[in-house]
């Protein structure tokens, strides 16, 4: 596949930080990030409901995983060039999914 002539193919995004921020930054990706952050938060909250208060096994394994994979990645990007734009995905992700159970138990949803 050849580039077209009027794009530069050293402006293409090389890393996960760039698709990122790619995706961030074009307003017409928004509405596809927006279904993407509500169905993780809705997976993350029931993960953690399904852990916590059923307390199954399997799923506090599970959570121990996840729990891990996000603290190695914080953790290889903050010694690496700071708290950049995955460590800010990660941890939102567990806080609006914190966020999420809580408001299931709140409203009795769970």
């Amino acid at each position: 596949m050849e580039t077209p002539p009027d794009r530069d193919p050293d402006d293409d995004p090389k890393t996960v930080d760039d698709w990122l921020r790619h995706a961030l930054a074009e307003s017409m990706f928004w509405p596809v990030l927006v279904v993407l952050a509500l169905a993780g938060t809705t997976l993350g909250a029931g993960i953690l409901l399904y852990g916590l208060v059923e307390r199954n096994l399997a799923v506090l394994a599970a959570l121990a995983i996840l729990a891990a994979m996000s603290v190695d990645i914080v953790v290889r990007e903050v010694r690496s060039r700071g708290f950049g734009i995955r460590s800010r995905l990660v941890a939102g992700w567990w806080i609006a999914s914190a966020v999420a159970a809580a408001a299931a138990i709140g409203l009795g949803l769970a």
